[in-house]
């Protein structure tokens, strides 16, 4: 059974690829296992299992591979020890994220029980996870060296902009959704915030499509980042220089794999969008994520997939991470900009497609409750692209699925990003060289 439980769980990545682990409501094990020639290292990542803490990583030499049953084995016996070992395992010879799932439906199980669910085939999930070089200050370092300081200004002060990007896998081959709009973004956010980032909007949408081309994914994630590196400690940062990297990882649908059908539950948060003239919410900002990270933990912690937050004087504002929209009466309404809501460049490209389509978009203040009566509701960002919410606060949204103006969304959305369709010239495609990138632009 192991043996053939090995090639079952790797044919089964695909269904977990950008599973959100510590959102899943049921329990689980999470580890990284990365090789290296022949010794090899396995990374415990964390659990939520019933009984079960482990705090700290739990590194084990793997000389020999054996089988994964042997692996939960080797867990289930010594994750409450963080000074114990597994033992050694795995017939893999790629980094892989390993996630293993008890079924949420039985509750949380003991340990027992939690091993007899673990070892049916249809409650494991694996993750591969090949960590690509990293683009550090211009030039490739590997994965594993990308490290900063402990006295990085940013890990004390929030002093980082960003931005998430996503390269998909389109028909006319692998292309970046308005990457030069994101990076222009980035550069905005980091002259806000008085950082100079030593790259033009150029040079970082080349350094973009060369991270993509040198990972050798045809789709993923695209994290670039600056952020304020050692130097001077207090809060004053402007003697601290300014760093520039970028990361790409393999994500899928940030919400889960069937939000974009079936729609997600929600609820109304407890923590709002901080007011004007407090943090500027034009800025993709790593500090202004502090507040969504209260939101989305909040929501998580009650039983939903992602909160809305409302503005500072009470009305919609936006999800976690992501804009939001609402059909009325065949009006399209969306929370404006001055609300201190972030300028999301899925939310422009849906307005765009909208407008294209006939319908009117409406940018007003929306009261809570006008949620409640919603025919649809939808969320869009990179991460999340268009998705449907099905219920805010335990209250049916339209059908209680997606609706037909999202779905018409998504669809039109869906057929630049996949099949390629691109009259905007939204996409930038990785293969292409500079110049012909620049003339689609």
């Amino acid at each position: 059974m192991g043996e053939d439980l090995g090639t079952r769980l790797l044919s089964k990545h695909k269904r977990a690829v950008g599973r959100e682990f510590a959102g899943y409501p049921g329990p689980y094990v999470l580890f990284e296992y990365a090789p290296q020639g022949p010794s090899s290292r396995l990374r415990f990542c964390g659990s939520a299992l019933d009984g079960l803490v482990a705090r700290s990583n739990i590194q084990s030499l793997l000389k020999q591979p054996l089988n994964f049953v042997d692996l939960i084995r080797g867990f289930l016996k010594n994750a409450t020890d963080s000074k114990r070992t597994f033992e050694p395992f795995s017939r893999c010879r790629v980094p892989c994220r390993f996630a293993f799932f008890a079924n949420p439906l039985h509750g949380a199980p003991g340990v027992e029980k939690l091993f007899r669910e673990l070892v049916l085939p249809s409650f494991l999930f694996a993750y591969p996870m090949t960590l690509h070089p990293i683009w550090f200050n211009g030039k490739f370092v590997p994965h594993e060296e990308a490290k900063v300081h402990v006295l990085t200004h940013a890990l004390h002060y929030g002093s980082s902009v960003f931005e998430g990007i996503r390269c998909y896998d389109t028909d006319a081959g692998p292309g970046v959704f308005r990457l030069r709009e994101h990076m222009r973004r980035m550069v905005e956010s980091a002259r806000i915030h008085r950082m100079d980032i030593p790259y033009s909007i150029d040079e970082l949408v080349e350094a973009a499509l060369e991270t993509v081309r040198e990972s050798g994914m045809r789709e993923c994630y695209i994290r670039p980042l600056s952020f304020r590196g050692e130097g001077p400690m207090g809060v004053n940062p402007l003697n601290n220089p300014v760093e520039t990297v970028i990361a790409v990882w393999e994500w899928g649908k940030y919400l889960g794999p069937e939000a974009l059908s079936e729609g997600v539950d929600v609820h109304v948060s407890s923590w709002n969008r901080m007011a004007p003239n407090t943090f500027p919410a034009l800025a993709k900002a790593g500090g202004n994520y502090l507040n969504a990270s209260l939101a989305k933990m909040d929501a998580v912690l009650n039983g939903y997939v992602e909160g809305i937050m409302l503005s500072y004087d009470g009305h919609v504002g936006e999800g976690s991470g992501e804009n939001l929209f609402l059909v009325r009466d065949g009006k399209i309404l969306t929370t404006p900009l001055a609300l201190s809501i972030l300028p999301g460049i899925t939310r422009d490209t849906v307005i765009t497609i909208a407008e294209e389509r006939g319908y009117e978009i409406v940018e007003t203040r929306i009261p809570r409750e006008a949620l409640y009566i919603a025919d649809e509701l939808f969320f869009t960002g990179t991460a999340a692209e268009v998705t449907p919410i099905r219920t805010v606060d335990k209250h049916r949204i339209g059908s209680g699925r997606r609706g037909p103006v999202t779905e018409e969304l998504q669809e039109a959305f869906f057929d630049v990003v996949k099949k390629g369709n691109d009259p905007h010239g939204w996409l930038s495609f990785v293969n292409r060289t500079f110049n012909e990138v620049a003339e689609v632009n």
